[in-house]
């Protein structure tokens, strides 16, 4: 299987049909169109050992096109060079963005353990008879 990263399915289409032309032309065994497949997303990499295949067109525009290196370089047993410049070029360019939720949720987080952390400690220091008025903040 020969996967295909296309910045769209009409990229890949095209592709797959040119490649088949070319065999026809040279006399080749023609594969069935089977033998590739363009890559929707990274999910359908997951499990494949050693993938084999080719960045086309305008792939660097995916959105998702860090998960799908990312999943490729997974799946690989050995070093693989071309795939290690892609995924060079894909982190320079592609640099992993926090979504705003994540981003609240670990500063709840965060706050949660810090009132956590400072209640313990209230408790403790009140237990040795030392005058504290911490509070909760108002979150």
């Amino acid at each position: 299987m020969i996967y295909v990263v296309a910045g769209n399915h009409e990229e890949a289409y095209q592709y797959i049909n040119r490649k088949l032309e070319e065999r026809i032309r040279n006399g080749e065994p023609v594969s069935k169109v089977d033998d590739y497949s363009y890559v929707r997303d990274a999910m359908m990499l997951r499990g494949i050992s050693n993938p084999r295949g080719v960045f086309i067109g305008s792939w660097r525009q995916r959105k998702d096109i860090r998960d799908i290196v990312e999943q490729l370089m997974l799946q690989q047993d050995a070093g693989n060079p071309a795939l290690r410049k892609i995924w060079d070029e894909v982190y320079e360019s592609h640099p992993i963005q926090p979504s705003q939720g994540i981003l609240r949720g670990a500063e709840m987080l965060a706050q949660a353990i810090d009132e956590e952390v400072m209640l313990k400690l209230m408790e403790k220091v009140n237990g040795q008879g030392i005058n504290s008025s911490w509070r909760k903040p108002n979150v």
